[in-house]
């Protein structure tokens, strides 16, 4: 009820109303986003192909390469032979979680994928 003027029925109606306007709004900004991400991944690439001549490259433009695509790495260690890489992506903030096992204990060796989430709490299609 506004200021005694609305029935119950009617501020459901428009509380109802304004919800279906803020998701649209919201389904709107993460298209946005979306669009954004791939327009920002547009411009490293048109950076990396003017550059990408590898053995003309020092190790200054390779560092800036890597510098360009990823925030921050992590390392935890679980236990002695497996490790835990968190791979923080700087375009789209999306944070990439690998194992690395290694040691005799394990028949499995290697790296895989064991998550992928985005930063900001939106849930994100997993590829793997």
């Amino acid at each position: 009820m506004i200021f005694g003027n609305l029935s119950t029925k009617r501020g459901e109606e428009l509380i109802y109303s304004l919800k279906e306007q803020k998701e649209e709004k919201e389904q709107r900004l993460l298209e946005l986003t979306n669009e954004s991400v791939v327009k920002h991944q547009q411009l490293i690439d048109i950076d990396l192909k003017e550059i990408f001549d590898e053995s003309a490259m020092t190790l200054d433009d390779k560092i800036n390469i890597v510098r360009k695509v990823i925030k921050k790495v992590t390392i935890k260690r679980p236990s002695k032979f497996t490790a835990h890489i968190s791979i923080f992506n700087r375009i789209n903030d999306v944070v990439t979680v690998y194992e690395a096992k290694s040691g005799g204990r394990y028949r499995e060796r290697g790296v895989r994928v064991i998550d992928e989430y985005h930063l900001k709490g939106k849930s994100i299609q997993k590829t793997y």
